[in-house]
C-alpha cells in the first residue's frame, strides 16, 4: 500500500541563508532538499553554515526536524535528527576535536567533534530521509550526545573557532 505524502505532512520548510528568514524554502522533493545543501555549501558563508529543516504534519505540528551544518572549506557536514524516537547526531570519523560549531544566522549550533561526514554522504542521507517518509536515514551512523557541559573547564586545547568563532 503506497503512502500518500499529502496525508502525512502539510509542508517541509528549510531556513539557511539570510533570504530565508522571512521567506523559507518550501521543499517538495528529495532533489530540492539536496539542492538546498548545495546552495548552502556554495554560499561559503561562515555566518550561515547551518540549515533548519522542519517537517510539519497536516495539523501544522512539527513531526521531525533536521539540523544540517556544513563546512564548505572541508567538504563535510553534520546532521542532527529529532523525531518521535529521540534526538541523534550523525557519526563520522573519530577525532580529537571535542565539538564542531556551525552558525545559524550567527548563533552557534554545536555538534559532537566526530559528527562530520562527507557532503555527498550527507546529501544521500537527506534523499533517504525524504524518500523514507521523514524517518532517520539508515545510511548514516548515529549517536546520542548530551552536548558540552556548561563548565567546559580548560579550553586551551580547543580549536580557536570554538573559543572565539570570529577568529581565523
Amino acid at each position: 500500500m503506497a503512502i500518500d505524502l499529502e496525508e502525512i505532512l502539510s509542508s517541509i520548510t528549510a531556513y539557511s541563508l539570510p533570504e530565508h528568514r522571512d521567506s523559507p524554502l518550501v521543499i517538495r522533493s528529495a532533489k530540492e532538499l539536496a539542492t538546498a545543501v548545495d546552495e548552502l555549501v556554495g554560499a561559503g558563508n561562515e555566518y550561515c553554515s547551518y540549515m533548519s529543516v522542519f517537517v510539519d504534519d497536516p495539523a501544522g505540528v512539527h513531526s521531525s526536524y533536521l539540523g544540517i551544518g556544513v563546512d564548505s572549506d572541508r567538504g563535510c557536514g553534520s546532521i542532527l535528527f529529532q523525531g518521535e524516537d529521540g534526538e541523534y547526531y550523525s557519526r563520522g570519523t573519530d577525532t580529537d576535536c571535542i565539538a564542531v560549531c556551525y552558525f545559524d544566522f550567527g548563533n552557534e549550533r554545536t555538534f559532537p567533534g566526530n559528527s562530520q561526514i562527507e557532503i555527498g554522504k550527507l546529501k544521500q542521507a537527506l534523499i533517504e530521509f525524504y524518500d523514507g517518509h521523514f524517518r532517520r536515514p539508515a545510511t548514516v551512523k548515529w549517536q546520542v550526545w548530551a552536548g558540552l557541559e556548561e563548565d567546559a573547564g580548560d579550553v586551551s586545547n580547543l580549536h580557536t573557532s570554538l573559543i572565539d568563532p570570529w577568529s581565523s
